[in-house]
C-alpha cells in the first residue's frame, strides 16, 4: 500500500507541475499579445501625430550655418549645383577651394530650396539667409 501511495503522490506532483507550467505559458502568451497590441496602438498614434498636421501652413526647411558649411565642403559628393546667397557654385567632380567659407555665418539660419528637373532628379540646392 505504501508503494501505491508514493506513486500516487508523484503522479499528483507531476500533474500539478504540468498544469502550473501550462497556466504560466498561457498567461505569458496572452500578456505578450496584450503588450504587442498596446505597442501597436502607441505606434499608430505616434505615426498619426507626426504625419498629420493640425495646421495647413507649409513649413520651410532650414539649415544652420554649420550645416551649410559642411554641405558646401562636401557638395562634390552630391553632384548638384549649389547656389549660396545668389552666387552659383556649379557641380564639380573633385573638391576645389572655390567656396569662401568665411561668408557662412555659423550663428545664422538659412532657408533651403531644392530645384528638380522634369524627372524629379535634384539639380540645384539654394541657400538663402533668414537671420
Amino acid at each position: 500500500m505504501m508503494e501505491n501511495t508514493r506513486k500516487l503522490l508523484w503522479l499528483a506532483a507531476g500533474l500539478a507541475l504540468w498544469i502550473t507550467a501550462l497556466v504560466y505559458t498561457w498567461t505569458g502568451v496572452s500578456l505578450s499579445n496584450q503588450a504587442l497590441d498596446h505597442a501597436s496602438e502607441i505606434g499608430e498614434s505616434q505615426n498619426r501625430s507626426v504625419t498629420m498636421s493640425s495646421t495647413n501652413k507649409a513649413t520651410i526647411e532650414t539649415f544652420s550655418g554649420a550645416q551649410v558649411l559642411v554641405f558646401m565642403q562636401d557638395r562634390h559628393k552630391e553632384h548638384v549645383d549649389v547656389e549660396f546667397l545668389g552666387r552659383l557654385y556649379p557641380d564639380r567632380n573633385e573638391p576645389e577651394e572655390d567656396f569662401p567659407a568665411d561668408e557662412v555665418s555659423l550663428n545664422s539660419t538659412y532657408e533651403v530650396k531644392y530645384d528638380r528637373d522634369a524627372s524629379g532628379e535634384l539639380k540645384r540646392v539654394s541657400f538663402y539667409k533668414i537671420n
